[in-house]
């Protein structure tokens, strides 16, 4: 979009060039006006719409970047949205220097005065014109650059050298035309022209659907997206929004280019055309934020999609369980499949055909094709999904296994001869074409032919169908003839350059190949071309080569070829780019092929008749669609095949043609889905497949053979789900509600019911027949039939032994070559990976409980043990009995089978704990079994075993037990939840160090049985601390614990030597089972105790109800002490290690907060509460990253350290000591101070005191600087060798009175003092300042050099100290002073008169003119008539005044009135030739600067009396 901003007439800088007849009070005005309005404008408003503008056109950029958004005009759309983002991005820098001002350095003035508006123009113009421009726009803005002591200050300029010619008025006039009303012009007509055409294409496209709809059968429900007006209404929403962004760019676009025609004399202080330019500049700005509220408006798709993308982590479409009929819940699935509520999204499943918008074609690769690729999630199995997913594969499609010429992506053969692989050259040509498969490259496959090649040999045309009956449906061999063995194209190569001295030779032996290869090919349309191989240097393009057009005529005179089909390929270093180029040929010559022969089966349609060729209009309609696929018209394609499907269902199914019709179904149906996938219809595909399960699902065929049906419903299942994560991967969005899991999961549900099935119907098949009735299967004409009886038509009667027979090998094969557990643990483990990835973890979890079942029926144990203690840990939370009643079940046995000692002894605990639902009996034979293993015999077997594996089983455990070494098992009890509990507390929150601990232990038994425990230790852990606490030998014996019995264990040690404050811990607790010495059991508990573990966290509010309990017999309710009940009891595993008392006592004081710069002494106080020996006193200054350079400690405040050190020695039991130590801050802030005392006690025990001081740093004043003339006057500049007046203002800021001392001033080299003032003493010295006070110096200097930058005045220094402290210390601070602007002065003016006049008494006045320069001044002095004076003198003289010399000229005055009276006005001009010299504009500003304009005129006493007495009378 053309939305070019011609910004160089509104956002460069301010330009300081103009003179206007303006005061300075209103130039101060109106400045102040106008950056009240550049602050409102560039600091709020602008950053305002720039944010909503960024936000705006990236979330635009996202959207129209989606699936659903595809075509021309979204991308055009897309690109104007990353245009806008460009503009609002440069127009950042420019919001910057206008509201906030320019960064003091050459690069970002540079930046803002040569490329900002480079930048910004580029990206607001898509038409190349205003790169034109931009270099021009370059030259309106210089850099200006002055200099000062505190560096180089520069500053934006406009070039007016430039921009006050004729020649730059014009060219902003021709780029207004060129670049902004010219490209409205014409954006508006083009666009316009674009919904015109488009809204006509709306029109055409409902024509050709309305026709198309024609085709659909009653049968097929309308899923399409077409069926709906939606797309229909947003191609209106489309034209609604192009036609809204057309009028907002016209809008946006017409003040801005107004300023120039409204305002043509531009004054940087004019409030109006200010005001005009910025709103401009807004207007002009808002046209890129506006959008994104424009797409909101307009386009219900945006919006939708806008939406879907904020909530993309919480989107989920919503499909209720009655609509997903083949769901079935289990035992072990318990509400959604989402525990996060927060995830679900009310959407129906018809929402997903938004993914389906405008036909957008998915290209799948052919080696993405096949089903199982490597690539596939579903591939990604973890150790609970460890299965064998390709081995699976091969077993379940064994029987129903699509063909490699179905899966394969149609591709149009083309056939390539004349080439030898031995010749480097051709060898580089064949590379080039067979390996150069990138996915923009034509739908084409190549095949390398010999000059010999033999094709297919060519059916008679059957000219009538009338006697034919068809044998079958679908031939094996037809779609392999033309995927792999009919080239639509053969492409001979020949070596032959033009200038070839053999030309007559080759050209014969070219024709010769041709004329074979047409023989061959004789009876078919496949087209023949040549392709010359040329090593010759070719001509340049547009050059006419004479003999190379009469040879190439000649050739195809030869050939028999027209000039369409001969190519020539330069060997050259662009071998790429020509074969690219012939592909592209190579691929429209070979639509001929395809098209003709469609037109070819289409044509048969008319001689079919559907009582006798029900399987011809099935097989032409399939054929029909397999040519579309390879000419990639995959619209029609689908047409057809659903033709297909309709009418293959219009068949009559018997249990002869049974597995053919479901195996020719299967392939329709694949197809089907396949192509909806690619042209992102997946609604479409979802919808057609279940319609296919629903209606075959009952089609069982032979009950002998039902295991037939549900392999062949499983791979159905399994096609579609790989189909579907197929599409996921080429980016269509799935939910948790409609994924590949759920089809897998029905995949392994029929693999199930085809294992029942195959146990049922072949238990009793025990040989082979012979001879063998499946030999030949491979080898039969038609997809689906059985070898027995190949072509039999379903009406002809079935031979009944023959059927038997076939029957009875089919049974033999499925039972001795069909591993059915592992084809459900593979689709199984495909399930899972999808629900993992969906986040379903119940479903998961059902789906691996299922696995491990399925791999005991496969005798794996070892996987059945793993996958399911890892769900036995998982369903811990769920807290469900039953459902860990049924896992332990199922895991003891696989333990037990595998002889996993460690395995068993931990499931064994865990069944006799009290979350299971074991019988009392069953519990008391585990825990024999327990008991047996510590006697190490082996434990009683599971019961509901196999015999042969049990004695297996016991076979090995007895030779796991029999080992002559030490069993040791250590069981965690964080792992299981067993039939103990206890909990463990320190019976005080804190110790001192050497002081005994005492470590409570509260032991439960939940068993119904008495348990016995050999030993009990706990573990206690700090910081380089770990100890075992074995327990007290008397409580030693006492580990006995009856039924449901509590009891309390004590363990004791002394308290480790920790530093003061560290926190030691309980971290385990254990007991031990058997002899340590033979076989034993160590068990590991945490010392917080599994449920205050579990409640603490998640239900903490609970707490306080657990000391409530009421008891059982007298209905009383009690509050539990520390010793009640064994809910109640809190555990304490943390306790603190504290060191004795210290010895000394610390205090700090000092006058806080201290004044910045000042020497602060603070005084630290000891005092010695027992003898102590080697006393060391050490300050340290914490460091915070900030203040720590600017702080300064000292004793003697000479040396200056970070950290002081202080030696005290031996103190005496009561006595004190004091040490003062200084700081000085040079930082305003907060210090914290670590004093810190280290001292021996008399037995050799180390102590320390630490305390930690805070001390607040404040200023203790403000100095401001204020410049003035000698007559008082604000002075913001300075001329050299006059005379000025600075004074320094003094604020107390500090929250003590202070005490000026003196006060200084150290000025620069260019700045003195006036000479009589040069020892002049400090007005303030001796003066008090408090809080908020103020005392202000002055002092009279004089400039002696000028600058282009400010000049330094120098260094102010004020002595001071504390007031209200005595012993305060003196403190010198230093004030750079402000600098001031100092001009070079030609002449110097001064007046001298008296204070004050009388009336009517004459008083004189001198003027002393002085000449700085180095040359001849000629002066004209007027002395202008006053009605309040008469003076005596030259009313008029001429003056000349020698280089650095001084002129005086004298007047008379008599005043005439009292009062404050206006002197008259001294005028002062010079020749018209020494212009040059002095301006006038200098001179003004001479004599306003310094001569006072008034006087004090007094009366005298009797003058005023005989004035009263006239005014009475």
């Amino acid at each position: 979009m053309n939305e070019c901003a011609f910004c160089s007439t509104q956002l460069c800088c301010e330009d300081d060039n103009f003179t206007v007849e303006r005061t300075p009070v209103e130039d101060d005005i109106a400045r102040n006006q106008v950056m009240s309005l550049m602050w409102t404008s560039y600091g709020i408003i602008v950053p305002i719409i720039l944010t909503i503008g960024i936000f705006g056109n990236a979330a635009i950029f996202v959207v129209l970047s989606g699936p659903v958004f595809r075509g021309i005009a979204y991308l055009y759309l897309s690109g104007l949205a990353l245009a806008h983002i460009g503009v609002i991005l440069s127009w950042i820098t420019i919001t910057l220097r206008l509201g906030y001002g320019m960064s003091n350095n050459y690069p970002s003035a540079f930046y803002h005065a040569h490329l900002e508006l480079v930048i910004l123009n580029a990206f607001s113009a898509a038409s190349v014109f205003i790169m034109v421009s931009s270099p021009l726009s370059v030259m309106r803005n210089i850099v200006y650059a002055e200099q000062d002591e505190s560096g180089t200050s520069f500053t934006l300029r406009e070039n007016v050298f430039v921009t006050q010619t004729a020649i730059w008025r014009t060219y902003i006039w021709i780029m207004e035309i060129v670049v902004r009303i010219c490209p409205s012009i014409v954006f508006i007509v083009l666009n316009s022209l674009v919904i015109k055409r488009f809204l006509q294409l709306n029109v055409q496209n409902r024509q050709f659907h309305a026709v198309s709809n024609k085709f659909r059968t009653n049968k097929t429900p309308d899923t399409s997206l077409l069926s709906r007006n939606r797309g229909y209404k947003e191609e209106q929403h489309l034209a609604i929004l192009t036609t809204t962004m057309i009028l907002c760019f016209f809008l946006t676009e017409v003040p801005p280019s107004l300023t120039p025609i409204l305002y043509t004399d531009r004054h940087p202080l004019d409030l109006r055309y200010q005001t005009f330019r910025v709103y401009s500049a807004i207007v002009e700005l808002s046209n890129y934020a506006i959008y994104i509220l424009i797409y909101f408006a307009c386009s219900t798709e945006f919006r939708r999609e806008l939406l879907r993308f904020l909530q993309y982590n919480n989107f989920h479409l919503k499909i209720y369980y009655k609509n997903f009929s083949f769901f079935n819940p289990s035992i072990y699935l318990f509400g959604k499949c989402n525990e996060n509520v927060g995830q679900d999204v009310d959407q129906p499943i018809g929402e997903i055909e938004d993914y389906s918008r405008h036909g957008t074609t998915i290209r799948l690769t052919p080696e993405r094709t096949k089903l199982n690729s490597p690539e596939s999630p579903t591939k990604e199995i973890r150790m609970e999904e460890d299965a064998h997913p390709s081995e699976a594969t091969t077993f379940i499609f064994m029987m129903f296994e699509l063909p490699a010429e179905l899966v394969a992506k149609p591709l149009a053969l083309i056939g390539l001869t004349g080439l030898d692989i031995a010749n480097p050259v051709h060898r580089s040509i064949w590379d080039a074409f067979s390996n150069n498969r990138r996915p923009d490259c034509a739908a084409v496959q190549f095949k390398l032919l010999s000059l010999t090649h033999e094709f297919p040999t060519v059916k008679p045309k059957r000219s009538s169908y009338e006697w034919y009956i068809p044998k079958g449906i679908l031939k094996r061999n037809w779609m392999n003839k033309y995927l792999n063995e009919i080239p639509s194209v053969v492409v001979t190569f020949y070596d032959l350059d033009w200038n070839d001295p053999l030309w007559n030779e080759k050209k014969m032996e070219c024709a010769s190949r041709v004329q074979s290869l047409r023989a061959a090919l004789d009876g078919r349309s496949t087209k023949i071309a040549v392709v010359l191989i040329q090593h010759a240097v070719q001509p340049l393009p547009g050059a006419e080569d004479v003999v190379a057009t009469e040879r190439a005529t000649a050739l195809c005179g030869a050939c028999d070829l027209t000039a369409k089909l001969l190519y020539i390929l330069p060997h050259a270093d662009h071998l790429l780019g020509y074969i690219s180029r012939l592909e592209t040929a190579f691929y429209d010559l070979a639509q001929n092929l395809y098209h003709h022969e469609y037109r070819n089966v289409k044509s048969h349609r008319d001689q079919l008749t559907k009582n006798v060729h029900q399987y011809l209009f099935v097989r032409h309609q399939f054929k029909m669609a397999f040519l579309n696929e390879l000419k990639q018209e995959l619209h029609l394609a689908q047409k057809h095949y659903m033709q297909a499907y309709h009418n293959l269902l219009e068949t009559r199914m018997t249990d002869a043609n049974a597995v053919e019709i479901k195996t020719v179904a299967g392939f329709i149906n694949y197809k089907l889905c396949r192509i909806m996938f690619s042209l992102n219809l997946p609604k479409d595909a979802i919808s057609q497949f279940r319609l296919h399960t629903e209606r075959f699902k009952l089609k069982t065929g032979p009950k002998e053979l039902m295991f037939e049906h549900h392999a062949w419903m499983s791979s159905q299942f399994s096609t579609f789900a790989e189909l579907f994560d197929e599409a996921i991967r080429q980016g269509l969005p799935a939910v948790q509600t409609q994924h590949p899991g759920y089809y897998f999961q029905l995949a392994a549900n029929h693999a199930s019911l085809r294992q029942s099935a195959c146990k049922e119907l072949c238990q009793h098949i025990s040989s082979y027949p012979d001879p063998d009735p499946l030999l030949g299967e491979e080898k039969l004409e038609f997809y689906g039939q059985r070898p027995w009886r190949p072509g039999k038509l379903s009406a002809e009667p079935a031979d009944t032994a023959r059927e038997a027979i076939g029957t009875q090998a089919l049974q033999y094969r499925e039972k001795t070559t069909v591993n059915h557990s592992m084809i459900i643990i593979g689709l199984l483990g495909n399930a899972i990976s999808q629900f993992k990835i969906y986040r379903c973890p119940r479903m998961r979890r059902l789906l691996v409980v299922q696995m491990a079942e399925e791999y005991f029926n496969a005798r794996d144990y070892g996987k059945v043990l793993t996958l399911l203690m890892h769900m036995l840990w998982e369903y811990h939370g769920e807290r469900w009995p039953v459902l860990l009643t049924d896992i332990l079940k199922n895991a003891l046995r696989a333990a037990y089978l595998s002889t996993s000692i460690q395995d068993y002894l931990t499931l064994a605990f865990e069944a006799l704990g009290p979350s299971t639902t074991f019988s009392e009996e069953r519990q008391a034979v585990i825990y024999n079994n327990i008991i047996n293993i510590l006697q190490k015999k082996p434990p009683n077997p599971e019961p509901d075993l196999p015999d042969d594996i049990k004695h297996l089983a016991m076979e090995k455990w007895m030779l796991e037990l029999n080992r002559s070494e030490p069993s040791i098992f250590t069981i965690d009890d964080n792992n299981m939840t067993s039939f103990i509990d206890l909990k463990a507390r320190f019976l005080q929150q804190t110790y001192a160090v050497n002081t005994m601990i005492t470590v409570e232990v509260i032991v439960r038994n939940s068993y119904f049985g008495t348990i016995e425990f050999s030993n009990a230790s706990i573990t206690v852990s700090g910081p380089g601390y770990n100890a075992e606490i074995p327990i007290d030998e008397i409580q030693q014996s006492d580990l006995i614990f009856q039924a449901k019995e509590t009891k309390k264990l004590y363990f004791n040690f002394k308290a480790p030597r920790q530093n003061d404050g560290v926190e030691i811990r309980i971290s385990t607790v254990s007991l031990q089972m058997g002899d340590s010495e033979h076989c034993c059991i160590m068990l590991r508990f945490s010392a917080m105790g599994r449920e205050t573990n579990l409640l603490d966290r998640l239900y903490p509010e609970i707490q306080q109800l657990r000391y409530i309990y009421k008891d059982k017999n007298t209905n009383i309710i009690f509050i539990c002490n520390s010793g009640g009940k064994f809910e109640a009891i809190r555990p304490l595993i943390h306790a603190e290690i504290k060191q004795e008392e210290s010895s000394l006592s610390l205090d700090a004081k000092s006058n806080n907060p201290a004044l910045l710069g000042e020497w602060l002494p603070i005084t630290i106080s000891l005092s010695a509460n027992e003898n102590v020996n080697a006393v060391c006193l050490y300050i340290i200054l914490l460091s915070d990253g900030s203040n720590e350079q600017s702080t300064e400690l000292s004793i003697n405040m000479l040396s200056k350290e970070s950290k002081v050190s202080i030696v005290v020695g031996d103190m005496v039991k009561g006595t004190s000591a004091k040490h003062i130590v200084h700081i000085r801050a040079h930082k305003v802030g907060d210090r914290n101070i670590v004093i810190k005392a280290d001292y021996t006690k008399p037995e050799q025990i180390r102590g320390n005191k630490e305390l930690t001081y805070s001390l607040a740093v404040k200023k203790p004043f403000e100095v401001a600087t204020q410049f003035y003339t000698t007559l008082f006057e604000p002075l913001t500049k300075g001329f050299v060798n006059e005379p000025f007046i600075i004074m320094p203002h003094i604020t107390c800021v500090s929250p003590w009175p202070i005490n000026i001392l003196s006060t200084s001033i150290e000025l620069a080299d260019s700045i003195q003092k006036e000479s009589n003032l040069d020892n002049q003493e400090s007005i303030l010295a001796g003066v008090k300042l408090c809080d908020g006070e103020t005392g202000t110096d002055a002092y009279c200097l004089i400039p002696k050099i000028g600058g282009e930058l400010p000049i330094s005045i120098g260094v102010y220094t004020i002595k001071w100290k504390r007031a209200n402290d005595e012993t305060a210390l003196e403190t010198s601070s230093s004030v750079t002073l402000a600098p001031l602007w100092v001009e070079d002065a030609v002449i110097g003016l001064e007046a001298k008169m008296p204070a004050h006049g009388w009336v009517r008494t004459p008083f004189c006045i001198s003027y002393f003119i002085k000449n700085h320069s180095n040359y001849l001044v000629t002066l004209r002095l007027a002395m202008e008539g006053s009605d309040a004076f008469m003076f005596a003198g030259q009313k008029q003289i001429d003056i000349y005044i020698l280089p650095k010399n001084i002129r005086r000229v004298d007047w008379v005055l008599r005043p005439l009135v009292a009062g404050f009276v206006a002197l008259p006005t001294l005028s002062l001009t010079v020749p018209a030739d020494e212009e040059h010299k002095l301006g006038k504009g200098r001179l003004s500003e001479m004599i306003e600067r310094s001569l006072p304009s008034h006087i004090y005129i007094l009366v005298r006493k009797k003058l005023s009396i005989k004035c009263f007495n006239n005014a009475i009378l």
